[in-house]
């Protein structure tokens, strides 16, 4: 694990530069590959959930990394793994960026399912990909932009969960559930306060990332929210 992000990270550059360049597309296709098929088995979660879109976008698996980043399930194991929402928010915004930067304004990248080439020999193939483009159109048809609004959503609609939870609880007309203690002995309310701050945050990151992108009406309702 030490050693995939220290790759990952271009943590040996300087002493493997060339070796890296030549290899980290091929390096990071197998990764993500093995760790794909452990992420669907719920192994290996500490290292998908922090570095698995990054493996993707470095290995040029585009449209598997949007996919990834929209997903609903993927967002709430991620977010609830870094405990912190503005930590988990913080990591899902660098990878959007870290996708949108390899497409620039090269929508066309995401109806390239798995890095095709752009020749198929095999007639099967070339039905296969025709039918994976359309699909890929259909879902992403806004392009970058339509990835970058969906994998955003559902960062709030996590916290919206949260949120109301969170309102719940400080709603109760039990006051032994208000006075109760956690370990670190802050009552439920700082815990929830710091939890509301931490959502803001999170919303304010992302609110930020849309307006670098010229998207300025969903970055305004980030900030109202």
């Amino acid at each position: 694990q030490e050693y995939g992000e220290y790759l990952a990270n271009d943590g040996g550059e300087e002493c493997y530069g060339a070796l890296l360049n030549s290899n980290k597309k091929k390096w990071n296709d197998v990764v993500s590959c093995a760790c794909s098929i452990l992420y669907e088995k719920g192994v290996g979660l500490d290292y998908s959930l922090r570095m698995l879109p990054k493996n993707m976008i470095c290995a040029e698996r585009y449209y598997e990394a949007a996919l990834l980043l929209v997903d609903e399930m993927f967002v709430k194991k991620r977010l609830e793994y870094m405990e912190q929402l503005e930590v988990g928010a913080s990591l899902h915004v660098t990878d959007v960026e870290h996708l949108l930067s390899k497409l620039g304004s090269r929508d066309e990248l995401l109806l390239r399912g798995d890095g095709e080439s752009d020749e198929q020999d095999d007639d099967d193939d070339n039905k296969s990909n025709t039918r994976n483009d359309t699909t890929t159109k259909e879902r992403f048809a806004d392009g970058s932009k339509r990835v970058t609004l969906d994998a955003y959503d559902q960062v709030q609609r996590c916290i919206a969960r949260q949120m109301k939870n969170i309102e719940s609880l400080l709603s109760t007309d039990d006051s032994e559930n208000k006075e109760l203690h956690s370990n670190s002995g802050n009552s439920v309310a700082l815990q929830s306060l710091s939890k509301m701050t931490e959502g803001g945050k999170a919303m304010h990151l992302m609110g930020a990332s849309l307006g670098a992108h010229n998207h300025i009406i969903e970055e305004m309702s980030y900030y109202k929210e």
